[in-house]
């Protein structure tokens, strides 16, 4: 099954509709490719002071390049394999993991799609100056402008009709 963030604003308005929310998962394919890069690189760092002439490492230069190693590949595949941090948009607001929530009420707008083409990011402004924006970006939606819009009709709607959850 495709993951929400690569399917169409019809598809995300369908589900709220029918769910009160819409779960954008991590991609699988954006943390694969985040991944994908740093292992080359693994591979030069251990062989090619060999292949240049230098003598073998010894133990604690191979532990320190291991450890390195599994800190710098630690996170993207745990991002990989809990597709974490998700954003959810549901009828109270957004949020961003765990931790990061914005209600409807407190959203003073939508930033600008910025970036190169596989970095877009956007923010999710806040009302007041007195917390931090969110950031949404292409780890979890591939179509940010789209994305963008159909987050500022929904915003609109949720202006229009107040519910008890945006008070």
């Amino acid at each position: 099954m495709r993951d929400m963030g690569d399917v169409s604003a019809e598809v995300w308005a369908e589900e709220l509709r029918r769910t009160g929310r819409v779960v954008f998962p991590l991609r699988r394919r954006w943390a694969f490719q985040a991944l994908v890069p740093l292992l080359p690189v693994a591979v030069l760092v251990v062989l090619g002071p060999l292949l240049a002439g230098a003598p073998p490492p010894d133990v604690v230069d191979v532990l320190f390049v291991v450890a390195a190693y599994t800190v710098l590949l630690g996170l993207p595949v745990y991002q990989l394999l809990t597709q974490r941090p998700a954003v959810v948009v549901d009828l109270e607001g957004i949020r961003y993991g765990r931790r990061r929530f914005l209600p409807w009420d407190a959203v003073g707008g939508l930033g600008v799609v910025i970036g190169l083409p596989l970095g877009r990011t956007f923010l999710v402004i806040r009302r007041d100056r007195s917390g931090k924006n969110i950031r949404l970006s292409q780890r979890n939606v591939r179509d940010l402008p789209e994305f963008r819009r159909w987050l500022g009709t929904v915003l609109a709607d949720q202006r229009r009709t107040p519910t008890s959850h945006n008070s």
